[in-house]
């Protein structure tokens, strides 16, 4: 059942941020409506708090697809990723990571992106797009600036 995840990042007066979720059945419900609960909401946990609230964030949670692992493979490690630096039209650059990233992709402290998987991820599944029905979706930035290309892929390490 899709859920909409609802999530209110609080500050304290010590500069310490905790977070309120708040998970709602998705049902027919618009993104519209969902901000305006998310909104009205805010005004009620704000009565209730002396901290304040600094953000707002929406997320849908959805159904997995048919296919994906049952199971992680033995020797996976979510330590050891792969950091993607993707350009955005702008001077800077938006860098996602992909935990426990394959192992025989590496090369050095780089990522080999000519396989077929890597490629397809990254030059279709997010800045080419992918076309779902008439539209095509492209990944961005938090500032919608759409992911142009990609500019380096490294091993990374975070614990």
């Amino acid at each position: 059942m899709a859920t909409y995840l609802v999530s209110y990042s609080i500050l304290d007066g010590k500069g310490k941020t905790g977070s309120l979720p708040v998970r709602i059945p998705a049902g027919a419900l618009t993104l519209a409506q969902v901000s305006a609960y998310a909104q009205d909401l805010a005004e009620l946990i704000d009565n209730v708090t002396s901290g304040q609230i600094t953000s707002i964030n929406v997320a849908l949670s959805v159904d997995l697809p048919a296919g994906l692992k049952v199971a992680p493979g033995a020797y996976c490690d979510i330590e050891e990723g792969g950091l993607f630096s993707f350009a955005t039209g702008t001077p800077y650059v938006d860098s996602p990571r992909v935990p426990a990233f394959l192992e025989t992709l590496f090369v050095g402290e780089n990522i080999d992106l000519t396989p077929n998987d890597p490629a397809d991820l990254f030059a279709k599944g997010l800045y080419n797009g992918i076309t779902e029905g008439a539209d095509t979706i492209k990944a961005s930035d938090r500032y919608e600036n759409e992911y142009t290309g990609i500019v380096k892929a490294t091993k990374s390490f975070r614990k």
